[in-house]
């Protein structure tokens, strides 16, 4: 699964707030930057090495193909045999699993047809939902539409799980 070439702009961590943003009565600061080009094959390794930090959105112009869940919790392999049991009616069982900057963060990637940030926060909603019920909860599934829309974005993975 090819996570990064998709995308028309990418994220940048910087070492302080960059933006303060307001959404719903709620104040956001985030310390990502948006940069507006294509991330290239540089900016993905220096990332990889750890120099920097880089996230990609999973929304674009209203609309997303990809839910992405981060499992933080100490139950991973039960989390994942959880997952998959719920996974199919969201994405005919297309997902890749990837550890985030240490082993214990898991990342989820969950290909679906192309749908508004609407339609794919309801998928997400339900998924969690689910989720809820059979596992202690340690894990966050984006995109959510009471987020701003440079939160419903990812990091890029540094390896396979």
């Amino acid at each position: 699964m090819d996570l990064v070439s998709g995308s028309s702009f990418y994220y940048i961590k910087r070492s302080s707030i960059v933006a303060t943003i307001e959404k719903n009565g709620r104040k956001f600061y985030s310390r990502f930057e948006k940069v507006n080009k294509k991330p290239d094959h540089n900016i993905v390794r220096q990332h990889l090495e750890k120099k920097i930090t880089i996230g990609i959105p999973l929304i674009e112009n209203g609309h997303g193909d990809t839910l992405f869940i981060l499992y933080e919790g100490d139950e991973q392999r039960r989390f994942l045999a959880i997952l998959s049991k719920f996974i199919d009616p969201v994405s005919d069982g297309n997902y890749s699993v990837f550890y985030g900057k240490t082993r214990k963060k898991l990342q989820i990637f969950i290909k679906t047809e192309r749908k508004s940030l609407e339609e794919l926060h309801e998928k997400a909603a339900l998924l969690s939902n689910t989720l809820g019920n059979s596992i202690s909860r340690a894990w966050k599934v984006l995109p959510d539409s009471r987020l701003p829309q440079s939160y419903n974005m990812f990091v890029v993975p540094y390896s396979i799980y």
